[in-house]
């Protein structure tokens, strides 16, 4: 769940703010977006009450690390984006079109794909998993030795 509810966490916050632009919002990105990031922290948080650690962060640190890697070769091979690319403006190179997310092209800006990849790993994974660290401390029942 740790790994789940941070990811989920981050992938909603970072569609909002670096992929989403302006347009007509549709049911699909809601939910993938939006929906599903409630669904998981309720199953996790309420229903289950699933402990959190923060020993959590080397798993969640790992799996991000496999995830840029991935990008990384990815982006620099020519594997094609299943989605058809992004088609916005932003996209000046058209072999470019194919990477997995804009913000992250490594073969046209590889400074700021490291500079989001570096913030993303140590400063936005902790705190989403400080928070949901901290959500479950309520959920935790401690057993008083008489």
């Amino acid at each position: 769940f740790a790994l789940a509810g941070t990811f989920q966490c981050i992938t909603t916050v970072l569609y909002w703010v670096l992929v989403y632009d302006g347009e007509v919002i549709e049911y699909l990105n809601i939910m993938q977006h939006g929906i599903v990031n409630i669904l998981v922290l309720i199953d996790g948080l309420l229903f289950n009450k699933v402990p959190v650690r923060m020993k959590h962060l080397i798993v969640i640190l790992v799996s991000s690390g496999c995830w840029v890697l991935w990008s990384i070769i990815h982006d620099i091979s020519s594997l094609s984006n299943p989605h058809g690319g992004d088609s916005s403006s932003e996209v000046e190179d058209s072999q470019d079109d194919d990477a997995i997310y804009t913000s992250i092209r490594w073969n046209h800006e590889p400074i700021s794909a490291v500079i989001l990849c570096l913030i993303v790993l140590f400063i936005v994974e902790p705190l989403f998993l400080t928070l949901i660290w901290t959500a479950s401390l309520r959920n935790r029942r401690y057993k008083i030795q008489t």
